[in-house]
This record gives structure tokens, sequence and C-alpha cells, in this order.
């Protein structure tokens, strides 16, 4: 049972954080219920949006995507790259008005590592000494090199890692009150009352599967630089009812269908294209014992018209996934996919698909595949989606799909547990390098729902991690993209590019691949 002191506490924060003027609302679709608000367990970019404008971690990204400083106010690194120490502000506070201590984040980011609370999120902070073994219950969590001494955070590397500070950005190593988290126990992170606020803004209100308002809050460190008052966040899986919502001024920004990009420029709206760098995909469970056929694999993945799905069903400027890695990801000099081949197989290669059923079949002494099930999202966009791989399976390969549509959360359930034959999914990359894909696929990875698992690609894998020459570290990342390519656990659809619209009376809101989207810290609405 909630204690009725945290209540008050609530209330008094709410109190406080009105503005004394007229309030300036901004409203946006988030889609979805977000799954989780426990930063060091969320996984999802709803969830990560939120959680960037509520709570803050060591550092924050600027609006042009540098690094920022957030709840430090400096911080050094020492000649070998390998030991960052951070100096806290002073007076930061929780949303109690308990400080925010450099121990918040010692404990923050050593339970996003101790085996209990199992983080499918745990492997991004891997590149901390001593972090893997205590992930893997081999050393106490104690010998994890996070260390706070003070009003100083002092965290030891195994090896320079270039992206790190991009990595303090990411929710999994914000930082977290402990006394708070032991109070509420289990039900930490389930309703606005069960967290505690460090960023900008903080929940005022969540109804769940409806929608959740941001207040601003008056106490953070960099306040006169907010100028939003609240930000609403309605949670609409009808693409209709959200544009309906746009044109009656009820949402001051919005994804356009891209069937409707036209409708918007007719009625003279500026539609801007921006890229989140993310990839969308089919993931083959090898829970299901045909999807561990190499040549089943194949066949789905040699079906799939690419060029058609973003021509006609997407109707965007998203481009076909010939590769994972997006095309804007960097790489040594220029981008990742000019280190590497641009692409890696046909795209809708019905011959080959048909070729390669056949030759699964016969490997598994079957005649006839049974029908796999297809997970998705039940919004109208993502069902639609799915069925245009379900026709293109059908058409191509000869295979039967079922596809089963649900909220959200639900299928990220699903794919944890590996409780599926095929899922749409997608991934945004955490930060501007190619390790933020290709990890991902590592034994039992926590991201990997896939089941799918190479020892060759493991070592590809932990040798870039530990290379510290850059040319040989990138050529380890492109091995290892040409082995994800030929075992094809996946099959990459499409690289998002996403047509969208704001009100004329706003300003300043960052889009960007990397970080949270929309970013509102600097947004302005007349």
């Amino acid at each position: 049972m909630r204690m009725k002191k945290f209540a008050l506490a609530f209330a008094l924060i709410a109190a406080l954080a009105l503005p004394m003027f007229a309030a300036v609302n901004y409203n946006l679709n988030l889609g979805t219920e977000p799954p989780n608000l426990d930063a060091q367990i969320a996984t999802d970019t709803t969830s990560g949006m939120i959680l960037a404008h509520v709570q803050e971690g060591l550092v924050r990204y600027a609006k042009d995507g540098s690094i920022m400083a957030g709840m430090a106010e400096k911080w050094t690194v020492s000649p070998d790259g390998k030991t960052y120490t951070f100096t806290m502000r002073k007076n930061v506070k929780w949303s109690n008005g308990d400080p925010v201590t450099a121990a918040d984040f010692e404990f923050g980011i050593k339970r996003a590592l101790d085996p209990a609370t199992a983080s499918e999120y745990a492997y991004i902070l891997f590149d901390i000494a001593n972090a893997e073994k205590a992930n893997a219950g081999e050393v106490g969590l104690d010998q994890v090199g996070v260390k706070a001494n003070g009003n100083t955070l002092t965290i030891t590397l195994k090896g320079p890692v270039p992206y790190f500070l991009s990595i303090l950005c990411f929710p999994t190593a914000q930082p977290l009150n402990e006394k708070f988290f032991k109070t509420v126990g289990d039900k930490y992170a389930s309703d606005a009352d069960k967290m505690l606020y460090n960023g900008p803004y903080f929940i005022k209100e969540w109804k769940h599967s409806d929608k959740m308002i941001l207040a601003k809050s008056t106490s953070y460190w960099n306040a006169k630089e907010i100028k939003l008052d609240t930000i609403t966040g309605y949670m609409i899986t009808d693409s209709n009812t959200a544009v309906t919502m746009f044109y009656n001024k009820e949402l001051d920004q919005i994804g356009i269908p891209g069937p409707r990009v036209q409708e918007f420029k007719d009625k003279g709206y500026a539609v801007q294209v921006f890229t989140d760098a993310a990839v969308f995909y089919i993931e083959m469970g090898e829970n299901n014992p045909a999807l561990k056929n190499l040549n089943i694999r194949k066949a789905v993945n040699a079906a799939l018209d690419r060029d058609s799905f973003c021509k006609n069903v997407l109707k965007t400027s998203s481009l076909p996934a010939m590769a994972f890695v997006s095309p804007t990801i960097m790489g040594l000099k220029k981008t990742f996919r000019d280190e590497g081949p641009a692409t890696f197989y046909k795209d809708n290669d019905s011959a080959a698909a048909k070729a390669f059923l056949a030759a699964g079949l016969k490997e598994l002494n079957l005649t006839a595949l049974p029908p796999l099930n297809m997970i998705c999202d039940d919004s109208d966009r993502a069902k639609l989606y799915a069925a245009a791989v379900q026709d293109m399976l059908k058409k191509n390969a000869g295979i039967e799909v079922a596809i089963n549509p649900m909220p959200f959360k639900a299928r990220l359930q699903k794919m944890s547990s590996r409780d599926y034959d095929l899922v749409m999914a997608g991934w945004g990359p955490d930060y501007n390098d190619p390790m933020t894909y290709l990890d991902m696929w590592v034994t039992d990875g926590g991201n990997n729902h896939t089941g799918w698992s190479n020892a060759k690609y493991d070592d590809l894998i932990a040798k870039a991690k530990a290379e510290p020459a850059a040319a040989k570290r990138m050529g380890y990342l492109v091995d290892a993209e040409k082995l994800l390519m030929a075992e094809l656990p996946i099959a990459p659809i499409y690289w998002r590019f996403n047509p969208w619209a704001a009100q004329t009376n706003v300003s300043g809101i960052v889009r960007r691949g990397v970080g949270p989207d929309p970013d509102l810290y600097w947004t302005v609405k007349k």
C-alpha cells in the first residue's frame, strides 16, 4: 500500500509546478501506452522518449546531437580513455526533495547489471569494467567499475570506448533513488506516484492506455530553457483519428501516414521528412524447428518485395533494407554502408524463395511447411504492414502465415519469452555506431529474441569491442554483418524515413536518429 507521505509530497510538487500565467500546452500522439517506465528495464522508444523528459542522466543530447551536461556539471577523461570522473551539480533534487547524488547513479547502473533485475539492456553497459561478469553472476556488483565518492562518480572501462558518453544518455544509465525504490517495491514505475523525477518534466497525470500529462518542473536546474508548461501524450492507435485531431489543432505534431502525405501538402502544411535511422525487419523464432533451418529462413527473406513495400505500402521516402545497419550510421570516414557490401541479397526473388523452401522441406523431411504465426502491433498501420508481408510470403514462396495483432506491450512480452514464429519488429540506434545494431545478435543477448546463436559471430563482436585500432575494429563489424546476413535469423525490410508535420505556431522540435524522438527540450509554442 502506498504511504500517505508520498501522496502528499507528490501533491506539493504538482502545486509548485503550476504556471503563474496562461499555460503553454503541447499535444502529441504517443501511439501506445508506454510498456515500462522503469529506466533500467525499459527497452522501447516510447518509454525512452518519456524517460528522457522526466528523468536525466549524467549527460544528455544537445540540440545539435552533441553531448551536453546533465546531472553532472563537468567531467574528465583519463589519457588512456578508460576512466571517466563526473562532478555532480550542486542542489539538484528529486521530485520528493531528496538530493540527486553520485550514489544514485551507482545504484541505478549496478541495479541494471544485477542478474536479478533481468534487464534486457544490461549489455549496453558491458564496456564498464567487470560489468559483464557481474551480470553473469561471476563477480559481485561491488567489483563493477562504478564508484560514488561524495560529489563525484568514477566510471572505469575495460578499454577506451569512443561513444561512451552517448551510452550515458540512455535510460539504462539513469539514476535511481535507492530509498524510494525499496519503499515502493515491485510497484515502482507502475504509476505517476510510484516514480521520482529529476528531469525537466514530471508525470502529472497518467491515465493508462488513454493519455499521459507531463508538467514542467520548476526545480529543474535548466528550467529557464524549458518553454512548455505541459506535454500531453495521447495513446491513439488509429492513424485516422490522429489525423483528424491534428486538423482540429488538438495535436501539435503528427507522423503522417504515407498515403496521406499529398493531402497534407494540399492543405498547406509544410511536410518534413527525417530518418530516425530505424530498421524494420522480421525476426524468426527458432523455437519453431522449421525456422532453425537456414533454407527456410532464406525462403522468407527472398520472398520479400522490399521495393514494393516502400513504394506501395509505406508510400514514404523509406528505403528498402538490403542490409541491417542503417545507411545513416557512421563508419570510419563516411557511413558504415561504405565500409562493406551495400546489399546482401536479391530483392523479390520468387524463384529463389521457392527453391530455398523446397530444399528446407527436404532437409526437415516435410512435404509442406505448417502455417506460421506472425505477431504484430494492433495499430491500423502495423496490421496493414503485416498483411502486406503475409501476401508476399504466400505469393512468392507459398508460405502460409496467420497474423496475430496485439498491444505493443504484449508483443514485447511475446518476443522476450520467444513465444512466436515470426514478428514484425524495429530497431533504432542507441548511439551513432554500427555496434548498436550488431551486438544485439550475440548469443542470448538481451534483445536477441530469435534464439539464434553463432560462436563465430560472438567472437567477432567481442574482438570489435576489445580492438583499439579503428580500422581493424570496423573490419570486425563488417565481417559480423556479413555473417548475420548469411545466417539470416532476421529478414530486413526497410530503413524508415518519416514524413511529419507540426502546427505553424510551433518551433524547436528536435528530431534525430539517435536520442529521444521527438526531443521537446527546446520546443516553443506561440
